[in-house]
């Protein structure tokens, strides 16, 4: 393909593939660091063997290849932060104890309603020196007022590790806080202010604070404040779940969160509000350096979040080729921001954001000059809308296999979203960069106020009404990893048969297309012959689901449909199932297997044999008893149940050599019967 007729591409994909690697290899460092001493050596040994005559090209691209895989895989491998001798998770108790912690806040997260949760740099365990970041909970008090980024904190809590989902399809929460360096939680009750570290990030908060407090000052509204603080500021912790809501079913939550789309119209205005300046060789480098200032600048207030580091970084490179005259290919800088980026910090690779930004700025470069092909027009109205269309498109088709296999939904109407939001949102960056430089010195004027929140309304208005339409968005796609490979294994084979229609690329297409259907058809034909019963986790409910092949019975006690739907409909969007709710009833047999369930209300017949007895909402009954009537095989606990009556059967059914499944332990208890 063309794209792959660039160095510097073909240099990025085989860094990216060493650091894919890495990540589920996991080579120890010791062999990496061979690996990249051979491959240099070998390299450098060719070269001056060859250096009257060309290395044959085979030799070249193999080599080649070594050298930036591996160097791709040392990366990430020397980015563990676990390898270090003081990393707190040498330190942190394992039996649960509490333990004296000296923290420093680096960054606040989204408060849940009972806790506020900060991402902190441990810098002492039991007053031993230690490094690496954790994640806090600090139930919310009045006794202390708001956590500032650079706190000096103490407190005496118990840390422990992150562990994976309890149940089947959920969502990874460990995986992706690790992706961040981020390894274990503290719950803390009460903290202790032990003065403030003023770096960076403790500056940029208070930068952040003071032009939020002089905006509001203006009379701005709590809710268009929220918005105004992601859109412009990077900071959506304050943003109503509603208001979230809407925006992902309109498609246009990426809005929410500084990225190339912001940074793309920061540049054009910095670009536009220099205009004035001659265009000398002299002044544009004067331009250069204000414009990569300003970029820089506004990626430290918004936080230096990912999406906004790759953002600034990729424009830096635009404007160095805009300013010095230099026709830069922008798959080159691409690329370049990409190697960069990833040097330093090489986990922003399995950032799903990070992923997504990327995936939609490549194919807007790659297919939006195909799309304007098909749609010409001599309008300028027109030709303008048909350019927004042709770039929403192709950032769709770009993200649109990642979004399904990471959140497995489709918003349909993204392309009204688009029309509507790209406009607005000029306009919005436009008012909102005068609002920002204003606060950033002086109470924002009411009128100035009135019209950055005014505009800020219309846009939440027409996002929500798009947003309302829940049934035009279409939810619980199953997307396993086969399928998103083949499916952009597709997108690239249909994008150049679409450039140049060619016997070869037709018969790449079709076998594209074979494969596509093969890894949809393989998941969906091995569930079919599966069957599984299923006791899951949660707390203070029982819910269990009955499977057979593509079709679930969930029985569950349940009165919170949304966290029943949260779990069933996980499980059934992994396993390609529709899900039917049936009443709740006490036995089962499954594959042979007689199973009980014994709830609160304390009565279970004493003419069966349970091969399987599972407790629910803490029955009060001698388990003593019990186990001789029923002799059962095992003994489950579900999350319904006290700790101290889990303990209690625990102990019984050591003494009677039963096996005992808590799923506050162990997770899901499973039943299997098929392939």
């Amino acid at each position: 393909m063309q794209i792959l007729k660039f160095p510097i591409v073909r240099l990025t994909l085989l860094f990216l593939f060493g650091m894919c690697v890495q990540k589920y290899v996991e080579f120890p460092l010791g062999v990496l660091l061979s690996c990249v001493a051979i491959a240099l050596i070998t390299f450098i040994f060719f070269h001056f063997l060859f250096r009257k005559k060309r290395l044959p090209s085979l030799s070249y691209v193999f080599l080649t290849s070594a050298v930036f895989a591996s160097l791709g895989a040392l990366c990430l491998s020397a980015s563990d932060e676990t390898r270090s001798q003081n990393h707190y998770l040498r330190q942190i108790a394992s039996d649960g104890k509490p333990q004296f912690f000296e923290l420093v806040i680096r960054e606040r997260l989204k408060p849940s309603k009972s806790s506020e949760k900060f991402v902190c740099e441990v810098e002492k365990v039991n007053y031993k020196s230690t490094c690496g970041k954790i994640l806090m909970h600090v139930t919310k008090s009045k006794k202390w007022s708001r956590l500032r980024i650079g706190q000096r904190i103490k407190t005496i809590s118990t840390a422990s590790a992150l562990r994976p989902p309890k149940n089947p399809g959920q969502f990874d929460y460990s995986a992706y806080l690790k992706n961040k360096n981020i390894y274990a939680v503290i719950y803390a009750n009460q903290v202790r202010k032990a003065g403030m570290e003023k770096g960076l990030g403790y500056f940029a908060d208070a930068i952040r604070a003071h032009i939020l407090s002089n905006i509001a000052k203006s009379g701005f509204p709590k809710k268009e404040l929220a918005v105004f603080g992601a859109l412009m500021l990077g900071q959506q912790q304050d943003i109503d779940s509603e208001t979230v809501k809407d925006y992902q079913f309109a498609g246009a939550v990426h809005i929410l969160s500084v990225s190339g789309l912001h940074i793309g119209f920061l540049m054009l205005l910095l670009d536009f509000a220099l205009r004035f300046l001659p265009g000398s060789q002299k002044f544009r480098i004067v331009k250069l350096v204000i414009v990569v200032i300003g970029l820089w600048s506004f990626a430290v207030i918004a936080g230096l979040s990912a999406s906004v580091v790759r953002s600034v970084t990729m424009f830096s490179f635009v404007s160095v080729g805009l300013y010095l005259g230099r026709n830069t290919n922008i798959l080159n800088t691409l690329c370049a921001s990409v190697l960069i980026i990833l040097i330093f910090k090489p986990g922003f690779l399995f950032d799903v954001g990070f992923q997504l930004s990327y995936a939609a700025l490549f194919f807007i470069v790659w297919l939006k000059p195909i799309f304007d092909r098909w749609m010409p027009s001599q309008n300028k109205i027109l030709r303008y809308f048909g350019s927004i269309l042709s770039v929403s498109l192709a950032a769709q088709i770009g993200t649109l296999p990642l979004s399904f296999y990471y959140f497995h939904q489709f918003p349909s109407l993204f392309f009204v979203t688009n029309l509507i939001v790209i406009p607005l949102l000029a306009v919005i960056m436009a008012i909102g960069l005068i609002t920002l430089t204003v606060a950033c010195f002086f109470v924002v004027p009411d009128w100035l106020g009135l019209i950055t929140s005014e505009s800020i309304w219309l846009l939440d208005t027409l996002i929500a009404y798009v947003g309302n339409h829940e049934r035009l968005v279409f939810q619980n796609i199953g997307f396993t990893i086969t399928i998103l490979l083949t499916s952009y294994l597709l997108i690239f084979m249909a994008a150049s048969w679409a450039k140049t229609v060619k016997y070869s690329q037709t018969i790449g297409l079709l076998i594209a297309i074979f494969l596509l259907q093969c890894s949809i058809s393989l998941p969906l034909l091995k569930s079919a012959r599966e069957s599984e019963w299923v006791l899951f986790h949660t707390r203070g409910e029982t819910i269990i689901c009955e499977r057979s092949g593509r079709n679930i019975d969930a029985y569950t006690s349940c009165t919170n449909d949304e966290s029943k739907d949260f779990i069933t409909k996980a499980y059934a969007t992994k396993n390609f199932s529709k899900t039917s709710e049936k009443p709740f009833r006490n036995t089962f047999t499954f594959s042979g297997k007689k199973i009980l369930v014994l709830d609160g209300r304390n009565v279970y017949p004493t003419n069966i044999h349970a091969d399987i007895l599972i407790l629910s909402s803490s029955p009060k009954i001698n388990p003593d008893r019990t186990i001789a009537e029923l002799r059962p095989k095992i003994v489950v606990a579900d999350g319904s149940n006290f700790t101290s009556i889990c303990d209690m059967w625990k102990k019984e059914c050591l003494k009677n050599k039963i096996p005992f499944h808590a799923t506050a332990e162990k997770g899901s208890f499973i039943l299997r019967n098929g392939p």
